[in-house]
């Protein structure tokens, strides 16, 4: 995780988003065999990449990212609903 040369959010945790990733990732592909899923592989891929947009945001746009992270946190909300309520606010703007 060291790799990761550019600033990150702040709030922002990489360790737990990897694995929470990873948990997705690992949890997807159990139920995509249970369900005799054609392609178990794309389906834990999908789980492992399912929530990368925030990794995204977090890196190139930290100062952006560390309010939708403290307005999650705030709230109790997944930070996903906070940066919707935060494009919402601003659009009504």
């Amino acid at each position: 995780m060291e790799t990761f040369s550019r600033p990150i959010a702040t709030g922002f945790d990489l360790k737990l988003f990897w694995e929470r990733s990873v948990c997705n990732a690992v949890a997807v592909g159990i139920i995509a065999s249970r369900l005799r899923h054609t392609f178990p592989a794309e389906a834990f891929t999908a789980g492992l990449l399912q929530d990368i947009g925030s990794l995204f945001l977090a890196q190139y746009f930290p100062a952006e990212y560390s309010g939708v992270i403290g307005m999650a946190r705030a709230l109790n909300v997944h930070p996903a609903v906070a940066e919707r309520e935060s494009r919402a606010s601003t659009t009504r703007r």
